[in-house]
């Protein structure tokens, strides 16, 4: 939450050395914890620390163990990339942990260039996971309407 406003904060805003919420800086608590986290034998440790079998490394792309996917990214191929993430995959999946994935280990879609740019790439991603109409058939077309113009006119008001 930031500041007296209900606000989700995206995880990669957790325990990175800025405090944005306030007046108790709860993003910012315990972080060394994170560090200390060493999985036992025959654990496999996940980027984000979360400890899970080894058998379960590289066992089922649509289902990860790993909260941070990076128990399946390492098996994907630039085609699996590409067919994962541009056919409607949720952008935590995709951007947060693939599209990281293939920016640092294969450095030929080097699509995020420092924090500006992975927020452009992350709003994008948003923006077609989420707002595009095609995600949005469960509602009728008001309630997307209504959607669409509240998620724009908060997004000009600096938080």
């Amino acid at each position: 939450m930031r500041g007296y406003n209900s606000f989700c904060l995206d995880w990669r805003e957790v325990c990175d050395g800025k405090v944005d919420c306030w007046p108790k800086p709860v993003d910012e608590l315990d972080c060394h914890e994170l560090e200390q986290n060493e999985c036992g034998s025959g654990e496999y440790r996940c980027r984000n620390g979360q400890c899970i079998p080894e058998d379960n490394v590289a066992d089922d792309l649509v289902a990860p163990d790993c909260l941070d996917w990076t128990d399946e990214v390492l098996q994907l191929d630039e085609l699996d990339y590409n067919n994962i993430c541009h056919n409607g995959y949720p952008s935590l999946g995709c951007y947060d942990a693939i599209h990281a994935h293939w920016t640092q280990v294969k450095r030929t879609h080097l699509y995020c260039y420092g924090e500006d740019s992975c927020r452009s790439k992350y709003t994008q991603m948003f923006h077609r996971n989420v707002l595009e109409r095609a995600a949005n058939l469960h509602i009728n077309d008001d309630c997307w309407a209504t959607m669409i113009c509240l998620f724009y006119a908060l997004s000009q008001i600096p938080l």
